[in-house]
């Protein structure tokens, strides 16, 4: 609004004083001199990334094409945005068969990080529509494969992105059914991190579920004749019928994920690396009892006394680590 008033005025004051405004507006020449004292920003930028370009993400990369340019179609401002996409279908049928895409996504959406009053990022529909992300110079990009032969050269990749964003992106539902991003074809790079929870579980049910540990067994050592004394094998689990098994309770526990590396055409599903530590696991008393089978009998003046028990655990489960896929 300043801009216009300090226009107007310029205009009327050269008007009362009779210069011609055609000629004032006439584009003057500059010298290489003044060319070179003169600085200046555009509003579109267009760069190109040869394929032996250091900078070239794509021929750096582990099996990365080595053939690959890049021409960034940029605008060199900053754009604040709120966008919902029901429905995102690109590469749809084509050369890599019908009746899919190469991207496929529901309820794609992109808005600011607003803070709500418990100082948690915003996650509401509500809170979100009143938000923006914010693109510092978005820019549009073309990966170009054989970029220097006329003759072979082609598109294979479109990005559209920013230098800088700082926004809430997401994809999908949270309506306990899978949904969001169905198909995806690309490569991808992924850092972040979450909570995961278990759920509460019981060990020591299946055949599979077992342990084989020692024990020191002492029972009338004067008269114990066999299976006494210290390690002594034994196998606990599903073993016999005082087994009822070691409720493991529910759990938190966060992850993160570090660079890893999502590439594929098509993919319906992916396994990204995560890495966590599981807090400590109380098993008490009250958790249930595992059943026990000796490997010798314990023998009381060489007649079998006992061969199956059970025990209950009072411990801590410390110091696992989970790799999981998620």
């Amino acid at each position: 609004m300043s801009q216009r008033k300090y226009l107007s005025f310029v205009l009327l004051a050269l008007s009362g004083l009779g210069i011609n405004a055609t000629y004032a507006a006439t584009l003057q020449a500059l010298t290489d001199e003044q060319l070179s004292e003169t600085t200046g920003q555009a509003l579109m930028s267009l760069t190109y990334t040869a394929p032996t370009d250091a900078s070239n993400l794509e021929s750096q990369r582990v099996n990365g094409a080595k053939n690959v340019g890049f021409y960034k179609l940029g605008l060199e401002a900053e754009v604040s945005i709120n966008a919902n996409i029901k429905k995102l279908q690109l590469g749809c049928g084509g050369m890599n068969g019908a009746g899919d895409c190469d991207i496929d996504i529901d309820n794609l959406s992109l808005s600011g990080l607003k803070l709500n009053s418990d100082g948690n990022v915003a996650m509401t529909n509500e809170e979100r529509a009143s938000s923006d992300a914010v693109l510092t110079n978005p820019f549009l990009e073309f990966a170009i494969k054989n970029p220097d032969k006329a003759s072979t050269r082609e598109i294979v990749g479109l990005r559209l992105s920013a230098d800088k964003i700082v926004g809430l992106l997401s994809a999908g539902t949270n309506n306990n059914t899978p949904n969001g991003i169905n198909t995806l074809s690309g490569f991808m790079q992924i850092s972040g991190y979450g909570t995961a929870t278990t759920a509460q579980s019981t060990f020591g049910l299946k055949n599979s579920e077992q342990v084989t540990s020692y024990a020191d067994v002492n029972v009338l050592p004067p008269l114990c004749t066999s299976g006494c004394g210290s390690n002594q094998k034994y196998t606990a689990g599903n073993v016999n019928s005082d087994n009822k098994g070691i409720v493991i309770p529910s759990l938190k526990a966060d992850f993160v994920i570090n660079n890893a590396q999502v590439l594929g055409n098509r993919m319906k599903s992916a396994n990204v690396l995560a890495v966590t530590d599981i807090p400590a696991i109380p098993l008490t008393e009250t958790a249930g009892q595992l059943g026990v089978h000796m490997a010798d009998c314990i023998k009381i003046l060489g007649i079998c006394a006992k061969q199956d028990t059970f025990i209950k655990l009072n411990t801590n489960l410390v110091n696992l680590e989970v790799v999981p896929h998620v």
